[in-house]
């Protein structure tokens, strides 16, 4: 865990990132800097993605990561932990919505999706 805390304390800008060795097998950890980073909860299994719909078949019940924190996962538990290690408190997401309505957003069309994500996606310095 400090390897990962070191490597967060040298990186800069945005990202949504998983890690994982070999001298700890079954154990992912998952930080996120201004990207989406989402966190399903499983029964003997959990899951890290970018989004609920790419979890949405498997489970309903999330975690959603802020900005600074650290996710430690197994197969049976679930740690989140801020930058400095120490505990953060997250209340679950229960998904109450399907994977076809998660993919436009709440738009009735993906075009005005991506029309509404423009200023998003557009970033100037």
């Amino acid at each position: 865990m400090s390897s990962v805390r070191e490597v967060l304390r040298r990186i800069e800008g945005a990202y949504s990132l998983v890690f994982m060795s070999s001298k700890h097998p079954g154990m992912l950890i998952a930080a996120k800097q201004d990207n989406p980073l989402v966190i399903g909860i499983g029964d003997g299994e959990n899951f890290i993605a970018s989004d609920i719909p790419a979890i949405i078949q498997r489970t309903r019940r999330t975690y959603i990561l802020n900005d600074g924190e650290l996710a430690v996962l197994t197969k049976d538990s679930i740690k989140i932990t801020n930058r400095q290690g120490e505990p953060v408190t997250k209340k679950v997401f229960e998904v109450n919505w399907n994977a076809e309505a998660a993919e436009k957003g709440g738009y009735e069309h993906f075009m005005l999706k991506e029309i509404h994500e423009q200023p998003k996606a557009v970033v100037t310095p």
